[in-house]
């Protein structure tokens, strides 16, 4: 379960305006606590992802009805176009190796005016990703990939062909589960709630290279990793 629990689950499905029949999806979905949360209190319908073989074993002993569980890595899962009403992706952004690639994928797999609902871990100050210091400041939280701070979070989100419309600092739920998990702190990250809608104003997404996403992200001159993007303007990716 990620920072925040099912607690920050609803309060992000209200802002995102959840509803009955939506079709959702769930990325790194984890034993499937979020997603069947959503199918048993609003009537969703959807698919969980994860790279973890034992986390979907885990997901499907104990899923909704209407919800099926996927084992598979977020950037090779076959996104269908315009499928989706809601894409969620809590605590797992950072973890993934091609996030750019990913978050195109989604946006293409959201039919118009669906929305990505991510949270995830931020460093308050730019880091090493990969470090063994970026690895020991927070254990367990999300962070033994990526450490991008807030703005290179958010810059790699609207770069992917997204606007955002909700951006909600919830670090005191990421204390609070660093310290009961794992009876550590997390002096230097936080952690942010952004709901973000497809935008389909006509923007360009420009994709280049062998691989969405090969490359550095580049978001006012930081390097955030797993795509290029330029801010203002079309996005490079």
């Amino acid at each position: 379960m990620h920072p925040g629990g099912l607690r920050l689950t609803q309060r992000a499905a209200v802002l995102a305006g959840v509803s009955c029949a939506m079709h959702v999806a769930d990325i790194g979905c984890g034993c499937g606590a979020s997603l069947s949360f959503l199918a048993e209190e609003y009537g969703v319908t959807g698919v969980g992802i994860d790279v973890s073989a034992d986390m979907i074993g885990r997901a499907r002993q104990g899923g909704a009805p209407g919800i099926d569980f996927v084992c598979c890595d977020a950037a090779c899962y076959p996104y269908n176009e315009g499928c989706y009403d809601r894409v969620f992706c809590d605590c797992a952004l950072s973890e993934i190796t091609k996030p750019g690639q990913v978050l195109l994928k989604i946006r293409d797999s959201l039919r118009p005016g669906g929305k990505l609902i991510l949270s995830d871990v931020y460093a308050k100050e730019k880091k090493t990703p990969g470090s063994q210091r970026v690895r020991a400041a927070c254990p367990g939280a999300c962070v033994s990939v990526r450490a991008w701070t807030k703005g290179q979070l958010i810059g790699l989100v609207t770069g992917a062909g997204f606007r955002t419309i909700v951006e909600e600092d919830h670090t005191p739920a990421l204390v609070t589960y660093a310290a009961e998990r794992f009876a550590a702190g997390c002096s230097g990250w936080g952690y942010v709630l952004i709901i973000a809608e497809k935008d389909c104003s006509g923007g360009k997404v420009v994709v280049g290279g062998d691989a969405v996403g090969g490359g550095d992200a580049v978001v006012g001159g930081e390097e955030v990793g797993g795509c290029k993007v330029v801010v203002g303007g079309d996005a490079v990716v």
